[in-house]
């Protein structure tokens, strides 16, 4: 019976789904048939021929890749790049999305790329002349999605995407983390009008993935002409919660407890700040980031306001209190001499 049991137990089981795993991308290299016309939707490029660990002194080789599905784009994540004796460029039918020159290496904004058509072209040339020795295990590894609508890992939420490079994407300033969220076709994150279900910044925090929001920039800052403690996104509205920021340099302290130089805002998850998630600090700091899009790519990319000494209503007040004081100065001088002048001017007529 203990037998019989074991051998139709398997069989009065329910069936188990089979799992079907998703091929791995495919693998591109110099040496590689069809890659002037490429049709797999995710695939890598190397930068060399296959089954070697460098690419060879005089090696051209190109990538094209066009999409099957109409409207979809290209995301390219720049994944390893040493080429001491090459030139890499990345294009989208005629718009050059980058330009690596000899010697030199991607900015760190640049680490992932959107295209602006189906398309994307990948192209690298070796120098002629190069040492073999120089480019032992050297190359470029790229990684080419297509996507519809948000990029790859990127979260969607009432017709716009909030994502980042991933992986890819090093630390950047400010400044620089706006110009990688420019060249995936994106901006820093604020708060989009219209957004479904969402009328606040609290509320669009609490539908963000953690990854977006422990430490990375956002689109808001007081380096405008208002001055200090006046927030405003980069599309230019204002933001009026001010008692959901803190600062960097004072954790227990509210806004207004920020330094001069802390003007630049960024997501934190820590009750050290009294559980405000809005944090100001030196925009030179070095951090992930926030993007956003609307579906399929911005339209308009914002610009980050330059500093002036106006970007602080207490520098301007002094510079007027400054302009003032000088002016009385001068006419309390003039004033002093022409007094002297007509002293003397009246001793002599005495005399």
């Amino acid at each position: 019976l203990t037998c019989l049991a074991a051998l139709l137990l398997p069989l009065l089981q329910p069936a188990q789904p089979q799992l079907t795993l998703a091929p791995p991308p495919a693998s591109f290299y110099c040496d590689t048939p069809g890659r002037d016309y490429i049709r797999q939707s995710d695939f890598y490029v190397h930068t060399r021929p296959a089954g070697s660990d460098r690419y060879r002194p005089g090696d051209r080789c190109s990538f094209h890749a066009v999409s099957q599905n109409p409207g979809a784009l290209y995301f390219v994540q720049i994944l390893n790049v040493s080429m001491p004796t090459a030139n890499l460029s990345v294009w989208s039918e005629q718009h050059n999305l980058l330009t690596v020159p000899m010697g030199g290496s991607p900015p760190g904004h640049d680490m992932a790329l959107t295209t602006s058509r189906p398309t994307v072209t990948v192209a690298f040339v070796a120098a002629a002349a190069a040492d073999a020795s120089s480019t032992t295990g050297v190359g470029v590894i790229l990684r080419v999605r297509q996507f519809s609508g948000c990029p790859p890992d990127w979260r969607p939420y009432g017709g716009y995407c909030f994502g980042n490079a991933g992986s890819a994407g090093p630390l950047l300033s400010f400044d620089d983390s706006q110009t990688a969220c420019v060249a995936m076709r994106a901006n820093l994150l604020h708060l989009p009008p219209g957004l479904p279900g969402i009328e606040t910044i609290t509320e669009l925090y609490r539908q963000l993935p953690g990854q977006l929001t422990k430490d990375n920039w956002i689109g808001l800052t007081d380096y405008t002409s208002a001055g200090q403690f006046y927030y405003y996104w980069l599309d230019g509205s204002q933001f009026y919660e001010p008692d959901l920021i803190g600062c960097q340099s004072s954790r227990l302290g509210n806004n207004r407890n920020c330094q001069l130089e802390e003007r630049c805002a960024f997501f934190i998850t820590n009750i050290l700040y009294l559980f405000r998630f809005i944090v100001m600090d030196k925009c030179s700091a070095k951090r992930s980031y926030a993007c956003f899009m609307p579906a399929g790519g911005a339209a308009e990319f914002y610009k980050v306001p330059k500093f002036s000494i106006f970007s602080s209503g207490a520098w301007a007040w002094a510079i007027v209190i400054g302009c003032l004081f000088a002016i009385g100065v001068a006419i309390g001088i003039v004033y002093a001499v022409l007094r002297l002048c007509h002293a003397r001017q009246s001793k002599a007529a005495d005399v």
